[in-house]
């Protein structure tokens, strides 16, 4: 069971409970599913390529979460730009990749700075605002919303990785792919 399978499970059985609670806000299960699930179909909708990193540029919050949740289930590889990691560190790690997705955040991530870092890279800049968990464009009943989930969204077999960037001994980053596994196993729902 993996954790896009995990989620499911708890917003079935936990629907209307708070999952994430964050400053005076609280999400549901269901209602981070249907956020979750947007911004998946924005991500393959928007996405020049189907191989395009997404670069997730965004402080610990619960858009992180959102971001990673939606790369996952639109099976897109992503990337979290650290917050204190400086941009030429990025630059560097992301210099074998050839198409980007840049994944920001109102206020804290720009389309200066993803064309500093991605240059002719820069596939697709894409920024989320508050509203973006406020809002779910999916809205139905039930059943519609697992034959949606079903017909648009990544399986298991096809679900994205992650890029973790080390810089080994050489003191030069290098990004190393990783299934999405290790997070499975970190996930508790």
């Amino acid at each position: 069971m993996d954790i896009i399978d995990r989620f499911e499970a708890a917003v079935w059985k936990h629907g209307n409970r708070p999952a994430i609670e964050f400053g005076d806000r609280t999400w549901s299960y269901q209602e981070f599913d249907l956020l979750s699930d947007d911004l998946a179909r924005n991500i393959q909708s928007r996405s020049v390529h189907s191989n395009d990193v997404v670069v997730i540029d965004c402080e610990r919050s619960p858009v992180l979460v959102l971001a990673v949740l939606a790369c996952v289930k639109a099976a897109r590889t992503f990337f979290v730009v650290g917050e204190n990691q400086p941009e030429i560190y990025v630059a560097s790690a992301l210099e074998s990749v050839d198409n980007i997705f840049w994944l920001g955040v109102d206020g804290y991530s720009d389309e200066e700075k993803a064309r500093r870092i991605a240059g002719r890279r820069l596939s697709t800049h894409y920024i989320l605002n508050k509203n973006h968990l406020e809002n779910s464009s999916c809205k139905g009943d039930e059943k519609d919303l697992q034959i949606r989930r079903a017909e648009d969204l990544s399986t298991a077999e096809d679900r994205g990785m992650y890029l973790v960037a080390t810089s080994g001994t050489t003191g030069r980053p290098k990004l190393v792919f990783t299934s999405v596994s290790p997070i499975d196993r970190k996930s508790v729902v």
